[in-house]
């Protein structure tokens, strides 16, 4: 094969892979953007809950806010019933959204 031959060679290789590289990323924009419509990433918002700090409603509102983040609700129904009681108190006592994920997550790591 010819210097030439080879360079060119190269050349639509390199181009055939870059061309991949974008069909790629392309793809999984596509797909992260189909995920968000099922299943929104979840953010550091808490469930919903009563406005007064003290009162943070009961615990069906509790777990209707929960039910909003897919992932940490699975894993939260999982749980048996003295770790989701324990879970809404720490909520009930005015945890943070990132700590009631991190509880439920732990409890279900080490059940």
């Amino acid at each position: 094969m010819s210097l030439h031959a080879a360079g060119m060679a190269s050349l639509v290789i390199s181009t055939i892979l870059s061309s991949a590289a974008v069909a790629g990323d392309d793809y999984l924009e596509s797909l992260e953007a189909e995920a968000q419509k099922l299943a929104p990433v979840e953010s550091a918002v808490q469930p919903e809950a009563p406005a007064e700090s003290g009162n943070r409603g009961d615990r069906a509102d509790f777990e209707a806010g929960l039910a909003k983040h897919k992932g940490t609700y699975s894993f939260y129904r999982k749980l048996p019933e003295k770790d989701r009681a324990e879970v809404f108190k720490a909520y009930g006592e005015g945890a943070d959204f990132a700590r009631i994920r991190r509880m439920i997550i732990d409890r279900s790591l080490h059940r």
